[in-house]
This record gives structure tokens, C-alpha cells and sequence, in this order.
């Protein structure tokens, strides 16, 4: 009996006077209209569309369940004895990151674009909260002014929807390599616009017509800007995306070039050799006729060494491979590099050839660039190719010093002229990766940096 006497006095106590909190509070219309409307606008900006998903259900349950979040964040932290005026920074600050951090969990969502549209949602909706503020002193000597300044200020609040529409339009999402000084600015932008509605909060200016109208005008200002400013960075990254994108083309146009002057090289050296065979034969003959031996062996060594070594390095019956591993040996014996090379592969392989000539030239190019940079004494570098069932198997290893560790070589500087194509080669391998549904590993150990990957045949693909 005292237990339940203890529950019904806890209950009249503290359980009435929340959910009288939640009544008065949570239900309030312009808190109503405030939490659905960033809810709504918060998806629209997020929200990665699936395949395989009925999307218009998955959308319409991210709002409910945000908007529910902000409801109860709303009452409990209404409840607690905070100040009033913080209070909804900290409420949309919580419901913003249990919206975006989970979600890299499960849909390996980009953190940066996801961040920064969070972050822009939460300034515009202050910007817009501050602005409506502006609104009753216009309307403070009409009549029914009160039922205007209400419809008008949550009709200002709503309108964060159009700017998700905005940003879902021109989503930094798009970009494929959002740089680090981009997100930089467009947070601290933000941050720097929330602490100016701070500023107003903190100052509470007078309620006076002058005072209200600049606060309009002010933070009118400050929506326009929001807008180009997402906008002129979004702009700017893509024309740098473009021009990286075509560069990385340039690249593997320059690689197929390679391998064409590496086939018109040997062509043309087997038309000679076929030219010159019957003068060729008809001279070492004579030399064997007449027992001039050392002539002969001075004419065979210079013969060998002049004709038979360039037309061909690497011989294997699959063509695509045969020309990229020859144009990869030819790099590596510039550098002074041996590529020790061992294939188990049929003579035609189920994958693009434009997809094999980026994946086994950028897995080898970035070993020759590894040995050079650590300065490697007699560099080697291993590279087996093999099919295992229903898998390419491609491994590509090469030295390293002693005291280099994985995390030391995925921080490493570039060497490479143009900087700002750094990483970009195994990107393009670990794309080709995914796109045939294949594994992806690195490691360094015992003085050696490794790559293995497995690319999974298409034809044994499931559609």
C-alpha cells in the first residue's frame, strides 16, 4: 500500500505536470508547425533515395519518426529547469545529430555533405524564428492583429522547405570529393549565423517599430545569403569535380595510348625482324661455314639485345593483360624497378577492358611511386593474377621500410606533381571494386605493403 501511495503522490507530483507540459507546450501551433516543418525540410535535404525501397513510405517515416524525436526531446528539455531562450538551440541540435550520425551506419552515408546541410537547416531555421520575431510590431495597431502576426510569422517558419527543395536540387551530396576547406567555411558560416540570433536573444532589443523592421530586413539578408552562399560553394566544387573527373580521363586515355604504342612498337619490330629474317639467316649462315665463331656470337648478342628484348616482356595468351603489364614493366625498368609477375588467367576475361587497364595500372603505378618515394634498394614488386572460381584474384605487393605502418602510408603526402590528384588512384580501383561486387584489402607488415582484391565475374552476378 505504500508503494502504490508512494506512486500516485510521484505521479500528481512530477507525471501531471509533464504531460500538462507536453499539452501546453509540445502541442503549442507555432511549436507544432516549427518541429514539422524542420522535420519535413531536414528529410527533403537528407533523405538518399533506394532502389530497392518504396521511398515515398521510407520519406514520409524518416519525418514521422524526426518529428517525434523533436516532440520529446521538446517536453523533457522544457521540463528540466534550463533557459528558455537556449532551450530550442540544444532540442535541434540533438534531433539534427541523432538524424545524420546514425545514418553511416546503415546507408554509408558521406558525413560532410550530411553535416553541412544539417548544419544550414538549423541556421536557416533560427534565421527565419528571428525574423518572424520582427513581425508583431507590424501588426500591433490593426485589428485581429494578433491572429495575423501568428499566421504570418508560421508561414515564415515553414518556408525552410523551400530552402531543403533548394538544396535537394543542388545537394552537396553530388560531389564525389567535397573538399575539407568547403565544409570548413559553410559550418563555421553557420555557426557564425546561429550566434548572431544568439546575439538577439542575449541583447533582447526594445520592441519598437525601427527596431523590428531592421530585425526583418536584417535577417531577410541573411536568408538571401544562405542561399548563395550554399549555392556558390556547390558551384565551386562541381567545377572542381568536373576538372579532377577530366583529368582522371586524361589519365586513362594517356594509359590506353600507352598500350597502342606499345603494340605499334612491336608490330613494327616483328615487320623488321620478318623483313631483315632471310638477310639475317643468310649472314649467321655464312659465319657458321666458314667457323667464325666469335663473329657469330658478337652478332647473335648484339641481334638479341637489339631486337628481341623490346618486342616483348611479359607474354601471356590474354591480350588486355599483356599489353598493361608491358607498359607497367616498361615504367618500372625506367625507375630500375623488377616486376615480377606470375598470371593464371583465361584468354578473355567477362570485365571491361577500360576497367582492367585503370585497375591493374593504377595498382601497380602506385607501387612504382611507394618505391621511389622510400627510396627502396633493389625494388621488387610482385604481381599475381589468377581466377579462383567464380573470382579475379589480383594481388600487386611492394617494399616498404622496417618502421612504415598501415596508418603512415593512408596519411602519406603525395609526390606526384598535380596534388590535387592525390588518391584519386585508389579510388578508381576500390569503385571498380564495388562495381563488380568485389572485396577490397590493404595491409603493411614485415617490410611490405600488399593489396589484395577479388573482382566477382559478371555473368555470375545476381540481377
Amino acid at each position: 500500500m505504500k508503494y502504490q501511495h508512494f506512486c500516485i503522490v510521484l505521479y500528481y507530483k512530477y507525471g501531471m505536470g509533464f504531460f500538462d507540459l507536453i499539452t501546453n507546450i509540445v502541442f503549442e501551433p507555432s511549436i507544432v508547425n516549427g518541429n514539422l516543418s524542420f522535420a519535413i525540410a531536414m528529410v527533403i535535404a537528407l533523405y538518399k533515395k533506394k532502389k530497392d525501397r518504396n521511398n515515398v513510405l521510407w520519406f514520409c517515416l524518416h519525418i514521422v519518426i524526426l518529428y517525434i524525436v523533436l516532440s520529446l526531446l521538446t517536453g523533457i528539455l522544457f521540463y528540466l529547469p534550463l533557459n528558455f531562450s537556449y532551450t530550442f538551440y540544444l532540442i535541434f541540435l540533438l534531433a539534427s545529430a541523432f538524424y545524420v550520425f546514425p545514418r553511416k551506419l546503415f546507408n554509408n552515408t558521406p558525413y560532410k555533405p550530411a553535416i553541412i546541410n544539417a548544419m544550414m537547416m538549423m541556421t536557416m531555421h533560427f534565421v527565419l524564428g528571428e525574423m518572424g520575431g520582427g513581425i508583431p510590431v507590424l501588426f500591433q495597431n490593426v485589428v485581429n492583429g494578433a491572429q495575423f502576426d501568428a499566421i504570418i510569422r508560421n508561414v515564415a517558419t515553414a518556408t525552410i522547405i523551400l530552402f531543403a527543395l533548394f538544396i535537394s536540387k543542388v545537394n552537396l551530396r553530388k560531389i564525389k570529393n567535397l573538399s575539407t576547406i568547403a565544409t570548413v567555411f559553410l559550418i563555421t558560416y553557420s555557426v557564425l549565423e546561429l550566434l548572431l540570433t544568439v546575439f538577439f536573444k542575449v541583447f533582447n532589443l526594445p520592441y519598437e517599430f525601427n527596431v523590428g523592421l531592421f530585425r526583418i530586413f536584417a535577417f531577410m539578408i541573411l536568408v538571401i545569403l544562405d542561399y548563395l552562399a550554399y549555392y556558390m560553394i556547390y558551384k565551386i566544387c562541381k567545377m572542381n569535380d568536373e576538372k579532377n573527373q577530366l583529368r582522371i580521363r586524361n589519365m586513362e586515355l594517356e594509359r590506353i595510348n600507352d598500350l597502342m604504342t606499345v603494340s605499334d612498337q612491336n608490330l613494327q619490330k616483328l615487320r623488321e625482324l620478318k623483313h631483315d629474317e632471310k638477310n639475317h639467316y643468310a649472314y649467321m649462315k655464312y659465319l657458321i661455314e666458314n667457323k667464325q665463331y666469335p663473329e657469330l656470337e658478337d652478332f647473335f648478342a648484339s641481334y638479341a639485345d637489339g631486337v628481341l628484348e623490346p618486342i616483348s616482356y611479359i607474354s601471356c595468351n590474354n591480350k588486355i593483360l599483356c599489353s598493361i603489364l608491358n607498359v607497367e614493366y616498361s615504367k618500372a625498368k625506367a625507375s630500375s624497378i623488377q616486376l615480377d609477375v606470375k598470371l593464371a588467367v583465361p584468354d578473355v576475361l567477362p570485365f571491361s577492358s577500360v576497367d582492367l587497364v585503370s585497375l591493374i595500372s593504377n595498382l601497380i603505378d602506385n607501387a612504382i611511386e611507394a618505391c621511389k618515394s622510400y627510396a627502396i634498394k633493389d625494388p621488387v614488386i610482385t604481381v599475381r593474377i589468377r581466377e579462383y572460381r567464380q573470382y579475379l584474384m589480383v594481388d600487386v605487393k611492394n617494399q616498404i621500410p622496417e618502421d612504415v605502418t598501415i596508418e603512415m602510408i593512408e596519411g602519406v603526402r603525395t609526390t606526384k606533381e598535380d596534388k590535387a590528384l592525390h588518391g584519386y588512384g585508389k579510388k578508381i580501383v576500390k569503385k571498380i571494386v564495388r562495381l563488380y561486387d568485389g572485396t577490397y584489402l590493404n595491409k603493411a607488415e614485415k617490410g611490405s605493403y600488399e593489396v589484395q582484391l577479388m573482382l566477382k565475374k559478371p555473368q555470375t552476378r545476381e540481377e
